[in-house]
């Protein structure tokens, strides 16, 4: 039997989009390798640390997850939802939001529906799904163009030099 050719990918972006999906590509069994342009992890999520006191933290972007009670989705990808939040919440990433927020009043909110904040600042849930998949990302990384030659990826950066794809 011939061996198996094990797919390796190349994830552009380490927000939480792209590091659920480094995390399902890796566990399908590809060697996945992550880039981002910025400096951490988190995209839109990206959490500040004060320098001097890494507990002092501020959430650029989200605040709060929203875990939507509505049913308008099938019945395996409600369960899929609640086994992520309750992933998230077994393993201190998540937990619930006690206390109001400011303009809540009057929303569209349904009785079911709960927010989530985590201790950590939100790009801990981005973190959470590389470091349980074993993906190191790597940082300052601009994609700037993708090519082909002899039957490989090449991907540019902002430096010019071509870097095989993974």
């Amino acid at each position: 039997m011939a061996a198996s050719r094990q797919s390796t990918m190349l994830v552009v972006g380490s927000g939480i989009t792209g590091c659920i999906t480094a995390s399902m590509l890796s566990r399908a069994g590809a060697k996945v390798t992550v880039w981002d342009k910025a400096g951490g992890v988190g995209g839109r999520m990206t959490t500040h640390r004060h320098p001097n006191d890494p507990s002092s933290h501020v959430d650029m972007g989200a605040q709060y997850i929203t875990a939507y009670s509505r049913d308008e989705y099938d019945g395996a990808f409600q369960r899929l939802k609640k086994d992520t939040f309750a992933d998230l919440a077994s393993n201190g990433i998540l937990s619930p939001l006690v206390g109001t927020i400011e303009g809540e009043a009057g929303s569209t909110r349904e009785s079911g529906d709960a927010h989530y904040v985590s201790r950590d600042g939100l790009n801990s849930v981005a973190k959470h799904y590389l470091r349980s998949a074993g993906i190191a990302p790597h940082t300052h990384r601009t994609l700037t163009q993708v090519d082909s030659r002899d039957d490989k990826a090449l991907c540019f950066t902002t430096s010019g030099e071509p870097n095989e794809a993974p």
